[in-house]
């Protein structure tokens, strides 16, 4: 089998998530098609790149929690945000962000910075999304253009 060497990945809009050179190569793989049980990645089965990557994601994903960007960012302390989440399942009702202004760990503007800031990060996470899908796209019209298999 030819070994196949791969240099100056552009990983920038992957850093957010700390996502390695392995796993963007095994989910681009996986995302057409191009994985199965015996694909290794520096004699590590694929499948495990790609869990890290989906694993990676996801967590990212949820530290974009308003409590966790509140903690995160040292506007609250984890107890704080324990004892709102513990209001918040006696009141199911009532969000997060107005629990910590209840109990005044928070001021309405401040809930409303970090909530514009969560709202950016979740949109350029769409717009990644929406990236990797358009570049599927071309790669696959291509191929068919050129009937590159």
């Amino acid at each position: 089998m030819k070994k196949v060497v791969i240099t100056g990945i552009n990983t920038n809009m992957f850093n957010p998530f700390c996502a390695e050179e392995e796993e963007l190569i095994a989910n681009a793989l996986s995302d057409e098609g191009l994985i199965d049980s015996n694909t290794k990645i520096n004699n590590i089965p694929a499948a495990e790149f790609c869990k890290l990557f989906s694993t990676k994601r996801n967590a990212y994903n949820k530290s974009t929690r308003l409590g966790n960007l509140l903690v995160t960012n040292s506007i609250i302390t984890n107890p704080q945000l324990q004892d709102a989440l513990e209001f918040q399942q006696k009141n199911s009702e009532q969000k997060i962000g107005s629990i910590l202004i209840r109990l005044g760990f928070c001021t309405t503007d401040t809930i409303n910075n970090v909530l514009t800031t969560q709202n950016q990060i979740r949109q350029d996470m769409e717009e990644l999304d929406l990236l990797v899908e358009k570049i599927t796209a071309i790669k696959k019209k291509l191929s068919n253009y050129f009937n590159v298999e």
